[in-house]
C-alpha cells in the first residue's frame, strides 16, 4: 500500500507539471473548432476529456518517462536499453512462485487498474470507441507504443503488459455497458457531437424547410464514377442534395439509386467553356450550394510526339481550365465561410511524368492554384485532395495497369469529405502516400523523372 500511495504522489506531481500545457492545447484547438463549445455538453465533455489526460500521464510516469536521479552535481535523467518479454503469463507465474511477490503484484495491480476507466471513459466521450473492436484496437497499439517506448527507460517491455492493459480496458468496458444499462440515454451525457453529425443535423433541417433557397446543395463534377460518384453519395448520407455533372445523363443513373437525397442531373462537357460558364451562373443562382467538387478529369499515356495534341488540349479545358471557371465564379457569389471548395489533384502533382506529362501538369496546376488561393483573403475553407493510385476506371481509360495495389475510391471519398469538413488544407489519404509526398521534397528533379519513366514504362508493359 504504501508503495502505491507513493506511486499515486508521484503521479500527480507529474499531472500539476503537464496540466498547463494541456489546458493551452485545448484552448488553441476549440478557438479553432468553435462549433464545440456551442455543444450543451460542452463543460462536462471537457472534464471528462481531462480525466482522460489525467489516466494517459500517469500511465506514461509509470512507464515511458525516465526515472530522476538527484544527486551532488545536478538532476540526472535515467536512460539506457531495457529488455523484452514474449512469454506471457510470466508475470502471474512470478506472483504464485515467489515468496517476496510484493513487486510483481504491485506491477500486476497497476497494469490492470491504470487501463480500467480509459474503458469506461472513451466510450462515453467517443462514439467510435462504443464499438468493442475499436478499444481492442485502441488498446493494442497503445500499449505496443508505450512497450517500445519502455525500453528506454531502461525497463521490460513484456507481453503481459499489452495483455494486462488490454483485460484493464475491456473490465472498464464492460462497467461502461453496465452504466449505460442502468441510465439509458444519460449515459452520454458528456459526449459532444462531431462536425460531421452537427453538418448532417443541419442539413436535415434545411431540407425539411419548403423554401427551395435554404436547401443545401453539393456541386459534384466527375460524379458518374470513381471519386467524385463516391464523395456524391458520401454528401448525400450527411444531408446534402447532389448536382451531378456528367457528359452523359445515362452515366448518373447508378449514382440516383444510391442517392438519398434529392438529385439533379446535368448533362455537361466540361471542356466547352462557354456553356459551362452559362450554366454554372443559372446553377449558382437558383441553388443554395454550399460544398463544390472539382473531380472531374482524364489522362492519356504515351510519348509526347504520338499523343494526338488535340486530346491534350480537351484534357487542358477539363483539368484545368474547368476547375479554375467552378472555383472562381464559385467565390465571386458564395465566398462564406460555412462553405466548402474540394479540389481533386494527385500525388503525380509533386512529381515529373515521363509518358503522362500533360497529366502531371494539369495536377500540379490544380495543386499549386488551390493551395495559393487558401491564403488570399477569402472566407470559403478550399481543400485540395492528392490520392495516389485509385481503384477506378482512370488506368482502363488511357489503357495502362498501376505497378502498386490501388487504395479504395469508397475510403477515399470517406477520408477526403471527413477531413474537408475539419478544415484540412491538404488532404493525402494513406500513410504510403503521406511518406511519398514527404521524401519526394528532399530528392532532385532528374532522379524523380527517371525512376517515373522506369515505372511508367512497367505500366506500359502489364
Amino acid at each position: 500500500m504504501e508503495y502505491i500511495m507513493s506511486e499515486i504522489s508521484f503521479m500527480i506531481i507529474y499531472i500539476l507539471l503537464f496540466s498547463p500545457f494541456y489546458f493551452i492545447f485545448r484552448y488553441l484547438y476549440i478557438n479553432k473548432n468553435e462549433y464545440i463549445k456551442k455543444e450543451k455538453n460542452f463543460l462536462k465533455h471537457e472534464l471528462m476529456l481531462y480525466f482522460l489526460f489525467c489516466f494517459i500521464v500517469c500511465i506514461c510516469v509509470k512507464t515511458i518517462i525516465p526515472d530522476i536521479e538527484i544527486t551532488q552535481n545536478g538532476i540526472n535523467f535515467v536512460f539506457g536499453f531495457g529488455s523484452i518479454n514474449i512469454i506471457p503469463f510470466k508475470i502471474i507465474y512470478d506472483i504464485l512462485t515467489n515468496i517476496d511477490n510484493n513487486m510483481y503484484l504491485n506491477q500486476f495491480t497497476i497494469n490492470l487498474f491504470l487501463f480500467i476507466p480509459i474503458g469506461i471513459i472513451l466510450p462515453l466521450i467517443y462514439k467510435k470507441y462504443e464499438n468493442i473492436k475499436s478499444l481492442i484496437k485502441f488498446s493494442i497499439i497503445f500499449s505496443v507504443i508505450i512497450g517500445v517506448l519502455k525500453l528506454l527507460r531502461p525497463k521490460v517491455f513484456s507481453i503481459d503488459d499489452v495483455l494486462l492493459n488490454l483485460l484493464g480496458i475491456i473490465t472498464g468496458y464492460l462497467i461502461y455497458l453496465f452504466i449505460k444499462k442502468i441510465f439509458k440515454e444519460n449515459v452520454y451525457f458528456s459526449r459532444i457531437n462531431s462536425k460531421m453529425d452537427l453538418i448532417e443535423n443541419q442539413n436535415k433541417k434545411l431540407n425539411e424547410n419548403n423554401k427551395n433557397s435554404k436547401k443545401p446543395y453539393a456541386f459534384v463534377t466527375g460524379a458518374s464514377s470513381g471519386i467524385g460518384y463516391d464523395i456524391a453519395v458520401e454528401l448525400s448520407n450527411l444531408g446534402f442534395n447532389i448536382i451531378a455533372i456528367s457528359r452523359k445523363k445515362d452515366n448518373l443513373k447508378k449514382l440516383e439509386k444510391n442517392i438519398k437525397t434529392k438529385i439533379i442531373k446535368y448533362e455537361l462537357d466540361l471542356k466547352n467553356l462557354s456553356v459551362l460558364e452559362d450554366t454554372l451562373n443559372k446553377i449558382y443562382d437558383k441553388y443554395n450550394i454550399k460544398v463544390i467538387v472539382n473531380c472531374a478529369g482524364f489522362g492519356s499515356f504515351g510519348n509526347v510526339k504520338n499523343i494526338d495534341y488535340k486530346k491534350e488540349l480537351d484534357m487542358i479545358d477539363v483539368n484545368i481550365k474547368a476547375v479554375y471557371l467552378i472555383t472562381k465564379l464559385y467565390l465571386q457569389k458564395y465566398d462564406s465561410k460555412e462553405n466548402y471548395i474540394l479540389n481533386v489533384s494527385s500525388t503525380a502533382a509533386f512529381g515529373v511524368g515521363p509518358y503522362m506529362s500533360c497529366y502531371y501538369a494539369t495536377k500540379s496546376f490544380v495543386n499549386m492554384y488551390t493551395k495559393s488561393i487558401m491564403y488570399e483573403d477569402i472566407k470559403t475553407n478550399i481543400s485540395c485532395l492528392l490520392p495516389g493510385p485509385v481503384d477506378t476506371n482512370f488506368n482502363k481509360n488511357i489503357g495502362i495497369k498501376f505497378s502498386v495495389k490501388p487504395m479504395s475510391s469508397k475510403y477515399i471519398s470517406k477520408y477526403a469529405v471527413r477531413k474537408m469538413f475539419y478544415n484540412k488544407k491538404v488532404i493525402i489519404p494513406g500513410i504510403k502516400n503521406k511518406i511519398l509526398v514527404f521524401l519526394l521534397r528532399f530528392i532532385s528533379t532528374d532522379i524523380i523523372g527517371n525512376i517515373n519513366k522506369i515505372i511508367q514504362q512497367k505500366k506500359n508493359d502489364n
